[in-house]
């Protein structure tokens, strides 16, 4: 009797390393368009060619991909994620390391960088659009390889191994870590030859397990340990059974600063204005900075800031003509009505 072949189902050939790619590109895609206060709409229309809805970026992240075709959408997410990190004028904002957030943590880096004892952790917390993202491009512009950033991902599900090879990455090393406790050891005498500093965002993602690392990581190196994540998240992490006393053992006697960010600061939407758009009247600032603020904090702080400037830019584009208050108004309305 010939051999029968049964189609198997797509969500059958899913490899475990296929799906967690999938779902780790989502949560990346995610964090991005959260930490720009970029709606979902303007997303489905900057990235039509790939996704037809978000909806589907927004189920890979709560792993609900039985139903996806694991393959057509990774290779989707991977270039929509390769496009949000590609330089673009219109969608990429400078650095400015005097805006509020970048110079405290500056600042806060330049004293834990003295320290010999076990206070050498910054906690950063702040909301969506507050300014972190662009506080960790300063620091790491500033002192380059002397720090080693990396992204927590909720995909790492608090395993120890996924969390310990993302820091030898970080670190520019090459080849596996290893098993976890070989992995920890490895890691652990790469952060003793020289002092570095190991900086994890979206640090409301790590577990229990994971933050027992990072314990751990202080108290055989000597270098400084930057995590910055988001108020509510760090919020019910400190108060979770399982991540409590973990939580607590960076956070009190290891704690060098805790930076807490609020929403957006008028200086520094003045300065966003005054930058970007040079020929707005200088008189006109201040005002601008109110109308714009009395929305901000609601739709992303400073990411829903860039995203009127840059509607702004656009019409200067079209008409030939500078920015005025009206100008900025009708800007201003028209990203409220796509919210």
């Amino acid at each position: 009797m010939p051999h029968q072949h049964t189609a198997t189902p797509d969500s059958e050939h899913h490899t475990p390393d296929r799906v967690t790619q999938l779902t780790d590109l989502a949560t990346k895609i995610e964090s991005w368009r959260e930490a720009h206060g970029t709606p979902k709409a303007q997303m489905e229309r900057r990235f039509s060619t790939y996704i037809r809805s978000y909806r589907n970026i927004e189920r890979a992240v709560k792993g609900e991909t039985g139903e996806m075709d694991v393959e057509k959408n990774l290779s989707a997410f991977s270039a929509i994620w390769s496009l949000l990190n590609t330089p673009d004028a219109r969608h990429s904002e400078r650095a400015y390391d005097d805006f509020t957030a970048a110079a405290r943590l500056r600042h806060a880096f330049m004293r834990t960088m003295t320290k010999t004892g076990p206070n050498r952790v910054i906690l950063v917390i702040g909301p969506t659009g507050a300014g972190k993202t662009k506080a960790r491009e300063v620091l790491q512009n500033t002192w380059k390889n002397r720090i080693a950033s990396l992204d927590a991902t909720r995909a790492w599900h608090d395993h120890s191994l996924g969390f310990l090879a993302a820091i030898w990455n970080a670190l520019g090393r090459v080849g596996a870590v290893g098993h976890s406790r070989d992995g920890l050891v490895r890691v652990i005498n790469a952060l003793q030859e020289e002092r570095r500093a190991l900086l994890i965002d979206e640090a409301h993602y790590l577990g229990p397990n994971q933050l027992n690392i990072v314990t751990t990581l202080v108290n055989n190196t000597p270098g400084e340990f930057i995590l910055i994540g988001q108020p509510t998240l760090w919020s019910r992490l400190e108060t979770d059974r399982g991540a409590y006393l973990e939580a607590r053992q960076l956070t009190q006697n290891r704690l060098s600063r805790r930076i807490n960010l609020g929403g957006a600061i008028s200086n520094d939407v003045e300065l966003m204005i005054e930058r970007r758009l040079p020929d707005f009247p200088a008189t006109a600032r201040s005002k601008a900075a109110q109308l714009i603020m009395a929305h901000a904090s609601s739709h992303g702080n400073l990411g829903f800031v860039r995203n009127v400037i840059e509607r702004c830019e656009e019409t200067m584009a079209e008409t030939g003509t500078p920015c005025t208050l009206d100008v900025f108004t009708v800007e201003l309305r028209n990203e409220l009505s796509e919210r």
